[in-house]
């Protein structure tokens, strides 16, 4: 048997423990915001790394594109990449 007592056991160096106080930032605020209508070069994906479909909306909760918008992304035309942007701000001001 150890001659550890039970609260040595289940206590942890404070070294070790993770502190409460730092929270990770929202990855939507980690991205600088830009104009699609005045945006030079190809468009970025509006893609945040949350992709679940809504089951009631069908939009994509990271992202709010619909699964044809995320389907047709890779091979669509910049023009198309424009037109699904000035769709994704119309969805956030209406949320």
């Amino acid at each position: 048997m150890s001659a550890r007592s039970s609260s040595q056991k289940n206590s942890m160096p404070s070294s070790t423990k993770r502190s409460s106080a730092r929270k990770a930032k929202p990855v939507i605020e980690i991205r600088p915001p830009f104009d699609p209508r005045t945006h030079h070069g190809p468009l970025p994906t509006p893609c945040i790394g949350v992709c679940v479909m809504h089951e009631t909306t069908g939009l994509c909760t990271g992202c709010l594109r619909t699964i044809d918008e995320i389907i047709d992304w890779g091979l669509a035309p910049e023009e198309r990449k424009r037109q699904i942007w000035i769709a994704l701000e119309a969805r956030r001001a209406q949320a």
